[in-house]
């Protein structure tokens, strides 16, 4: 997660980020997804919450419902101790 991307309102978003260790995909001790809306609110997402398809792959699709700017950080600890970050905009609808 390190893009700066544009969605609609109501869209479901997916944030995925993959964990490595001299590029070796890595599954952390634990994993944790921070999402931070245009308010402020910050909904944190962990372990079961989030999906692993495959080693060092973890998502979580979350619709957004407010306009603005959003943030979201996946961070790993443990055998994998990394960070990524997302920074994106969500527009009004037109219709």
């Amino acid at each position: 997660m390190s893009n700066y991307n544009e969605f609609d309102i109501d869209d479901s978003v997916r944030l995925q980020t993959t964990f490595t260790v001299g590029d070796v995909p890595t599954n952390p001790t634990t994993d944790t997804l921070f999402v931070k809306d245009p308010s402020g609110n910050t909904d944190t997402y962990t372990g079961g919450q989030l999906t692993s398809p495959s080693t060092g792959v973890f998502y979580r699709d979350v619709e957004v419902d407010e306009v603005g700017s959003w943030g979201a950080r996946m961070k790993g600890d443990g055998v994998c101790d990394a960070a990524s970050q997302l920074l994106f905009q969500v527009r009004r609808s037109k219709a």
